[in-house]
């Protein structure tokens, strides 16, 4: 990847962050749009539950996601 195209990923997630009302939204649109401007399929966030020290699933996109909503 170009720095150029690099630069401009990240100039378009700042720029989205504006009106997302909570992280969940934040998370769902990065594995939603900006994963597949870096050229990956698929995306699978998790987060750390400090208390339970396990990781749980917050977001995830990609062809499994897809033929599961059709």
């Amino acid at each position: 990847m170009k720095l150029l195209q690099f630069k401009d990923i990240l100039i378009y997630f700042s720029k989205s962050l504006m009106g997302k009302e909570n992280g969940e939204d934040i998370l769902w649109d990065l594995a939603k749009n900006y994963i597949s401007k870096l050229g990956f399929v698929d995306c699978v966030i998790y987060l750390v539950d400090q208390p339970k020290q396990v990781l749980v699933q917050k977001a995830a996109y990609g062809p499994k996601i897809q033929e599961t909503l059709s």
